[in-house]
C-alpha cells in the first residue's frame, strides 16, 4: 500500500474517512465540543462558587451581619 491508496481513519473512533484533511470525523469533533463545553460550565460554577463562600465568610469575620 503506497501512500495514495492508504486509508485515513479517525483518530478516536477508527471510522473510515473519505476526503477529509483533519484526521477526526465529524462526529467526534461535535462529541468534543460538547464535552469541553460541559466541563467548560462546571469548572465556571465551581470557581463561583468558591468566591461567593469566601466572600460571605469575609462578611461574617468584619462582623457584618446586614443583608442586601
Amino acid at each position: 500500500m503506497n501512500d495514495e491508496t492508504k486509508e485515513k481513519r479517525c483518530k478516536f473512533c477508527g471510522k473510515l474517512l473519505i476526503s477529509e484533511k483533519m484526521p477526526i470525523c465529524r462526529r467526534c469533533k461535535l462529541e468534543g465540543r460538547n464535552k469541553v463545553g460541559q466541563v467548560g460550565g462546571m469548572v465556571v460554577g465551581m470557581f463561583a462558587f468558591v468566591r461567593s463562600a469566601k466572600a460571605l465568610a469575609g462578611d461574617k469575620e468584619n462582623g457584618d451581619s446586614s443583608s442586601v
